[in-house]
């Protein structure tokens, strides 16, 4: 499932939900309730009006109602899966919540990043450059086999955490820009084809320092250090964005 700290896709739409709405605005999920409940029993008052006498909610606007049961208590409670075009009308009530425009501008630039990653993924260029990536991926996960078979000769004894994930957190650390968001998973299918390339020359230097400093014996943690180094020189490099305004 393609998601970030903000939206998720289900069945090829694009959703946020009830409780990340109120988690952002630092408001109860209750109070997001009656707005949502308020905005539902509008609409069906306005179908009345027009002589419908049954509802069928064939709009644009998705309120998926669903629930969940809480792991001690057992007790189930609703919320609400929400498309863009129900959220666009979530916010014109929630001028209330000290947050609303931070959180309108946040859940709304992450609906955007979406449809644009979804975009990427039906580009025959961009599942090329992304197969590309995944070969050179496992060439570095089978160097990192090889630096933690280093490391635990160097112990003597096995390593208690995966290097494998240590270096990933750190590459991705260093990658986190190219996305707004904080928690896209995985970061690598939810970007452009111009930033897959980016990354794939930041993991191929990376893999490279390793095999580098491990052919000249140096202790695997300082390996990992000359490695975070590379990686941020070389991102600081590559990152044409200015950084201060062009006046």
């Amino acid at each position: 499932m393609l998601k970030n700290e903000l939206v998720e896709v289900r069945k090829d739409e694009i959703f946020t939900t009830s409780p990340l709405i109120a988690e952002k605005l630092w408001a109860s999920h209750f109070r997001v309730l009656k707005v949502i409940n308020k905005i539902l029993d509008k609409r069906i008052e306005i179908y009345w009006d027009l002589g419908v006498q049954k509802w069928t909610p064939k709009s644009s606007q998705k309120f998926i109602e669903t629930e969940f049961e809480h792991w001690k208590t057992k007790i189930k409670y609703k919320w609400y899966l929400i498309n863009e075009s129900a959220f666009i009308k979530i916010v014109m009530n929630l001028w209330s919540f000290k947050k609303a425009f931070i959180v309108q501008d946040e859940i709304t630039r992450a609906f955007i990043q979406m449809k644009e990653t979804l975009q990427n993924q039906s580009n025959n260029s961009w599942i090329e450059a992304r197969n590309n990536w995944k070969i050179l991926r496992k060439e570095e996960t089978d160097v990192i086999k090889q630096l933690t078979e280093y490391a635990e000769k160097e112990r003597g004894k096995p390593l208690t955490f995966p290097l494998y994930s240590t270096y990933t957190k750190m590459t991705n650390k260093h990658l986190q820009f190219i996305v707004d968001c904080k928690d896209w998973k995985p970061i690598r299918d939810l970007v452009w084809i111009r930033d897959l390339w980016f990354i794939w020359i930041v993991d191929d230097r990376c893999k490279n320092t390793m095999i580098d400093w491990m052919n000249r014996w140096l202790p695997y943690k300082e390996v990992y250090y000359y490695c975070k180094d590379e990686v941020s020189k070389l991102v600081e490099s590559l990152d044409f964005k200015p950084k201060t305004p062009i006046s």
